[in-house]
Formats: structure tokens, sequence, C-alpha cells
């Protein structure tokens, strides 16, 4: 039945289809390639006859034409009659099948045809032939010309799309040996119009891609996969620790052979295994049948390289084809009919492209992730919230306060120094200790202080990365045109892709081949002091293609007195931390997932070159050190400053290197911030001034909530695209002392209607016994009570009942509602 529904006419196309898949098959190479054909006649020979499976499918109203009843036209009948639709074929003969079955037995052909036919009901009209395909376009929604090699075209065939089948008429669409494609191809034709056809009668586009195409031939990339051609492979699943990458290759790496498929390493070509060699497994071990012997040679080697090495997928349950799929209804949408259902994975992709690296057929699903991103992003379909921090953040780096221009005293400049915004926001001394050195060495260097822009490009903001760019540019060519070091290889990789002009590479290879006056001390105290200290370097995504910068990092550790191991994966394979794409206030769940599994790759401390691997790992209790925190050292256990003080840093180093500062920013409100709470703002994405912004406009304006119980205060405000409660207490000194914040993305509409109440009784029926408050209106004093409210979120508009003061509106809403059901609504809104 498998076999059936892939080719639709199984008698006919076991012995038309000249097997190219055998060109391809790994063990080709080896000791002869799997013998499918011989195997599918295997299967004809020994399976039951029986009934085709009937559905009970309720009739669609759209006619569809097929002109041809070759195997093309046959197949594109089938899967769009078997689907509903009424269709009408036409053919210019007095018999079905068309030129590639006249040299098979009839009886074998009529078999096929009727039993594929047997249940799917269409009309067939033979000997009539179609002159003029406009004589019967208005009697039709759609037409598939399946006409034969030589067939009339109707003069639609120079436009003619080799992908869709589509052509200049809507709704028109060629294939089989019409269009100069190999007999075998003709069924696959035939299913792609189908799905052409279908989705142009749902959509009404006419350029739709069917699932379906002819792709290009295998990467060699695969053969470099390795499989045991040992005993024949129980199937292993692709998470079973045991099994290869590939997920079906043995625990033991074969020797790569010849550069194709691989033996094993004590194997040759006569002699494949010393347990049950492949070629050893006579018909009389399988009861005398020859078809099984031939079917357990096949490796099982379905490759899952992406899928093994991406969280995502994992975390999803998905693959590329499905991804595929989902990002095709989700970019376009059909109003009332489809809905987005990728929206939160295509945001959830860290953008790190090693799928498409390991990918050995080089499909791009990491490209297709950033171009739906893209498109989501210019039909105002992504959530502010899930790139507002990071877009804000960005913008800080080009502000007055933290951009900074470093030019030499010689007035020229050959190198020019470019930490990246995260580096100086957590080693600022690291990076001023690396500049004065690069001086040393070249007096000519100079330094930028800024972003490179990439979180533009992430979250797809187009205008911001172009002011970007430009600006970075601009200075770079009044510098004079410098080459640049980066110290972060995601940097490098977004200033070659849209500044390409710009020669540039990492700092660590410059200052691998300038090390003279490197003193190599070893460390920043404790273990990172100790000579022969065992550690690993761990690669971030950005380095994958640069194997000058991974070998340059390489030597300067080793020279600082490690022992380095490598980890797996690491080079060309190098995985995410986490923090690529914004994808954590899309979804913090795999987010933990991602850095929990790059954090336990191995139990040793790991040396980086990329701030935000850094400071993830030590985030996670990870013993992590910043290779220019190991060749300038400094204090002697570098902590990770929390979101408040990494623009502190910045702001700070750019006054150390200029000698000039911004006035800092005095706060609204001396607001004392708790550590623990000052930790939950960070999960939150949450700065002090924000903080301090909300507390000061609730005591400004009086709005605010009182717990009589301890004499807090409890109000809101917006901060970007958030709304963020607060509950604090006031002090003599006109400060303020910050005990709980907790924040939502959609947007409450104050009521003051009375008959919207719920009930005339003060709150006392929260989700848990902290939200039990009988609150006092600050500006009112009356007691908040039950009044129905709106919300919206997402274009979206809803109500739930809320306390609120019945006079002025001021609303309450529990953290438990906020982490509960607001959180459930947000979460399925951003879903769909």
């Amino acid at each position: 039945r498998m076999y059936q529904d892939a080719v639709l006419f199984p008698r006919a196309v076991s012995r038309l289809c000249p097997a190219y898949c055998g060109d391809y098959c790994v063990r080709s190479r080896y000791d002869g390639k799997v013998d499918l054909k011989f195997i599918e006649q295997g299967i004809l020979e020994n399976a039951r006859p029986g009934a085709p499976v009937r559905y009970a499918i309720p009739p669609k109203t759209a006619r569809i034409a097929v002109i041809g009843a070759g195997l093309s036209g046959l197949a594109c009948t089938y899967r769009l009659a078997s689907k509903g639709y009424p269709v009408t074929l036409f053919e210019a003969g007095e018999a079905i099948g068309g030129a590639a079955v006249k040299t098979l037995p009839e009886d074998l052909v009529q078999a096929d045809f009727q039993s594929a036919f047997k249940y799917v009901g269409h009309q067939l009209r033979l000997g009539e032939r179609i002159a003029d395909i406009g004589e019967i376009r208005p009697d039709f929604d759609a037409v598939y010309v399946a006409t034969g090699r030589d067939g009339d075209d109707f003069g639609l065939l120079p436009s003619w799309d080799d992908r869709t089948l589509a052509s200049q008429a809507p709704g028109v669409y060629l294939g089989g040996s019409l269009t100069g494609c190999r007999p075998v191809w003709n069924i696959e034709n035939g299913f792609r119009a189908a799905s052409s056809v279908e989705e142009f009668l749902k959509t009404g586009r006419n350029d739709g891609i069917g699932p379906l195409f002819n792709r290009p031939a295998v990467n060699e990339q695969f053969y470099a996969l390795t499989y045991s051609f040992g005993a024949p492979p129980a199937k292993i699943s692709a998470t079973d620790s045991s099994a290869g990458k590939n997920g079906s290759a043995s625990a033991d790496a074969p020797a790569k052979a010849n550069g194709g498929a691989s033996a094993p390493a004590n194997a040759s070509a006569a002699d494949a295994s010393a347990d049950a060699p492949a070629t050893d497994v006579s018909a009389d071990a399988n009861g005398g049948d020859p078809y099984i012997a031939e079917a357990k040679r096949c490796p099982s080697c379905n490759c899952s390289l992406c899928m093994d090495a991406c969280v995502l997928m994992e975390h999803y349950q998905t693959n590329p084809k499905r991804i595929a799929a989902d990002l095709g209804v989700t970019v376009l949408p059909v109003e009332g009919k489809i809905k987005h259902v990728a929206s939160r994975m295509l945001n959830s992709c860290s953008l790190c492209g090693l799928c498409d690296a390991l990918c050995p057929a080089g499909v791009e699903t990491c490209a297709a992730m950033f171009e739906s991103r893209r498109m989501m992003f210019a039909s105002d379909n992504i959530p502010a919230a899930y790139h507002d921090f990071w877009l804000a953040d960005m913008e800080f780096s080009f502000s007055d306060i933290a951009y900074a221009v470093v030019t030499p005293e010689t007035g020229g400049s050959g190198l020019l120094f470019f930490p990246g915004c995260q580096l100086a926001a957590s080693s600022p001394g690291a990076v001023k200790a690396a500049y004065s050195y690069i001086q040393n060495v070249r007096p000519d260097a100079s330094l930028i202080l800024s972003c490179c822009g990439v979180p533009a490009a992430w979250a797809t903001e187009q205008d911001l990365l172009a002011r970007s760019m430009d600006r970075l540019l601009a200075d770079w060519t009044s510098l004079g045109h410098p080459e640049m070091l980066f110290a972060c290889s995601t940097c490098m990789d977004h200033f070659a892709e849209y500044l390409p002009q710009i020669p540039g590479k990492l700092v660590y290879e410059w200052l691998a081949d300038n090390d003279g006056g490197l003193s190599y001390s070893g460390g920043t105290g404790g273990i990172w002091a100790a000579a022969g200290t065992v550690a690993c370097v761990f690669d971030p995504c950005g380095s994958r293609t640069d194997e000058a910068g991974r070998a340059a990092v390489r030597k300067l550790a080793a020279k600082s007195g490690f022992a380095l191991t490598e980890l797996d994966p690491n080079g060309p394979e190098a995985a995410c931390c986490g923090f690529g794409g914004h994808i954590y206030p899309a979804n913090p769940a795999l987010f933990g997932q991602i850095i929990r599994k790059r954090t336990y790759l191995d139990n040793t401390a790991y040396i980086t070159y990329c701030a935000n691997c850094r400071d993830l790992f030590l985030h996670e209790g990870k013993d992590s050190r910043h290779i220019l925190d190991i060749l300038f050292p400094g204090e002697n256990a570098p902590r990770l400053p929390d979101l408040s003080e990494r623009r502190q840093n910045r702001a700070a180093l750019k006054a150390a290197l200029t000698g000039s500062a911004v006035p800092p920013r005095e706060p609204v409100i001396r607001l004392t911030i708790p550590r623990e709470i000052q930790e939950k703002m960070n999960g939150l994405l949450l700065l002090n001034e924000n903080a301090e912004a909300v507390v000061a406009g609730c005591e400004t304006n009086n709005a605010k909530a009182v717990d009589p119980e301890n004499g807090h205060f409890i109000g809101y405000g917006s901060s970007r695209n958030l709304t963020v409660w607060v509950e604090y207490e006031t002090r003599p000194d006109s400060g303020a002392v910050l005990h709980n914040i907790y924040s939502h993305r959609m947007r409450a509409k104050q009521e003051t209607r009375h008959d919207r109440r719920v009930s005339g009784a003060s709150v006392q029926s929260a989700n848990t016994a902290a939200d039990r408050k009988q609150l006092i209106c600050a500006k009112c004093r009356l007691p908040l009570e039950e009044i129905e409210s709106k919300f919206e979120y997402l274009k979206h508009e809803f109500s739930h009942a809320i306390p609120q003061c019945p006079v002025c509106g001021q609303p309450y809403i529990p953290e438990s509602l906020v982490n509960g059901k607001m959180l459930e609504v947000e979460t399925m809104l951003e879903d769909k």
C-alpha cells in the first residue's frame, strides 16, 4: 500500500522506472547499490491483492479539466478527483495510458488503472481533441495540460514555470512529457500540478509551489555520513544516545574511503564485517526469499543531521519539510481559512544557520525562517514584545551616552577595533586593556564603541538597520577605511553581509600574530591561574566558517597555560548558545533547553570568545571566562552584571576612553531594589529606570492602590510594549523600596461604569492567598470592587472581571492572573 500510494500505478512503474535512486545509494561506492527496483518487483509478486481504500469525501464545486490521459494526466486526475473535485479528462486517442505504457502488457496496465480508479469518479472523454483551450476554459476553474511529447501547448509553454508548472494564464498548468520531463517524472508532475491547482482554487495564487518538485542531485556531503555495512542495521531513533548523529549509523564511526560511503575501519570490500556482512545474507537465511535478503542490505540512511543538532526541531518535534509547510500557511494565510500556525516557532529560531550548514541536500531551513520572519514583520504580525528590549538596547548603543569613535593621536587610522556592545557591557575593563595593547603595537589604531546592528536584522527592522549601518559606514570612511578587528564573530558576520566593503577579521587572529607584548599570565585567579588547567574552547555559532579565528583563540589559550580539550560539536558545527535571534522573549522554555544543553556539553570550564556565550554560561553557574579576560586579567572573578549595570558600564567605558561623558541619568525617584527583585527584573527584561518611572508615575498621579495590611502601594505603568505592575513602600526621605514587580503584554482599558460591577462586595476572591487583598484606592479611599474590564492585544479585544475602583477606575491585576489566564490568552494569540 505504501508503494502504491507513492507511485499510483505500481505495476507500470516497477517496469518503467530506470531506478535513478540507485545512482545515489550510499552502498553504491562500497559493495553495490541496494536494488530497489528488484525489491519493488518482489512486493508485487508477494503482496496479496486487495481493494483500494474507499473514503467518503464531501464533493467540491470547483471543476477541473485535464487534457491528455497519459500517466501525468491520469495522476493529476486521480489526485484531484480523490479529493472530491469534479474532473473531466480529455483524451484525443481511443485509450488511456499514453506513450509510456504502450510497451507494457495490456492486462498489467489495465489492472493498474482499474485498481487506482475503482472508487475515484471522473468523466473520461476519449477521442476528443481540444484544438483551442479557450473553448473549454470558461467551463472549468482550472486546467492541466499534459498532451505528451510534441503535444499542443496552446502557446503557453514559453511562460511555463518549472517549479509550480504554472503558465501565464491563471489556473492553467502544464506538465509531463510535453515539458520535456523523463517518463518516470510524468506521475510526479501530475501530483505536483494537482497540488498547485488546489492551492490556486483555495487562495487564488498562481505562484504556489507544490510539495514536490524536481530537486537537484544529492549533495556530495551526504556520502560523508558514516554507516555500518556489517550486520543489517536495526532501526534506531534519532534521539537514541547509542546511535550516531545520523540516527542510523553505528556508534563506532567507520573510516571514510574514496570520498564516498564508508566501510568499517577493520573491513575490506570483500569482507565487510567479521560478524555478519550484508553481502553474506543469503536467500536461504531468509526463508529462500531473495527480496528480503536484498532489502536487509539497506542501511536505513534517512538523514537527520539537522534534527539531531537543532534543539528547536527537537522541541517542536518537527523537521524541515514540516517547517516549510507551516511557514507557508503562516506567512501567506487565507483570511477565514488558514491561520498563522508557526508564529512562535519562526520567532524561536536563533537564526544560527547550523541546520543549513549541516544539510547535505542544500535545504535552507534557517533562511526560510528568517525570510518568514521578515514577511511577518512587514504584515505587522510579530508581537512587538519579542524584540523591543533588544531594539531599545541597540538604540542605547547608538545614543550619545554610549556611542564613541576614538581616534589615534597620529590622525590616520590603519586598524579599527570594534569590541561590540555586549562585551563592552559585561567586560569593559578587558575592552579598555585590549585597546591599549593594540595601540601600543599600532599607534594608528582607532576604536568604535557601538552595536553592529544585528538586533535590527534579527527583528527585521529594515529602517533601523539601514540607519545604523549608514552611520557605521560613515565613521569607518572618515577614519580612512581601516581594517577592522572584531571581538565578536556575529559582528564580523553581520558586517560581511551588510557592509562587505569593510575588510576585517577577529581581533584574536591579530593578537595571535602580534603577541610579543602579551604576558600570558594565565587567567584571572582561582583555577584560571593554574598552569595546565583543563578547559574547552566554546566556539560561537558565528565562528563556524572562520577557521583562522578559531585556531587563533586556541593558540592564545594554549599559550596562557591551558590544556585544551575539544567539545562536540565545535568548529564548523558550532551551535548557538541561545542568545541569537532574540528567542528568549518569544520562547523562554526553548531558550532554557538550549542554554542548558550547551552548558553541559562538558564538565570542564569554558573559554569563550563571544560575550553573550560567556554571560549565559555564567548565568547558568558554569565556570566560564572570555579569552580577553584571560589575556588582560582584571578582577579575579568577573561578576555577571544586571541589565541596568550593563548600560552603565558602556557609558562609563565611553567616558574613560574619550574623556567626555553625557551627564548620568538622574533617577526620577530614589528606588531601592533588593537583589532578588533585581534578578526577577533581569528575567522580565526590565531596567531599573523602567521600575523607577512606573513608581514615579504612581506617586505623581496618586494612581495606586493601598494594601492596608502592610501599607504597600500597588500600581502600574507602561514600559515600551509592556504593562508593568509594581508593589512598593515609600520612605520618609522621599525614596521607595520595591517589593515586587511583574508585567504582561496586553493593555487594560479602564472602566468606570457602575453597571458593569460583578458584585458590590469588596474584593475577597483572588487566585492565591497572596492575592486575597482588600485593597483601597489611594485617591478615592474606596475599596476596589470586581468590575468587568476590557483588554486588548494583537488586534483582539476581550473582557474579564478585575478589582477596580468604582469611581476613578484604578485597577489591580494580581500576579496570579497575569501568570495564569492572561499569559494563556497572550500565548494563544501570539501562536495564531
